[in-house]
């Protein structure tokens, strides 16, 4: 794991790291728990 006082700079990208479709490929419930976890704080 990263901490973030080890991070000198932070670039955003033009796309999306999550593969295009994903959605088509996952339930209801494996979209859900996918944005909990996407959405949670972790340390």
């Amino acid at each position: 794991m990263v901490r973030k006082t080890d991070i000198d700079e932070l670039i955003p990208l033009s796309a999306s790291l999550m593969p295009a479709g994903i959605e088509k490929l996952l339930s209801p419930v494996e979209i859900r728990d996918l944005m909990g976890y996407l959405l949670s704080e972790r340390p």
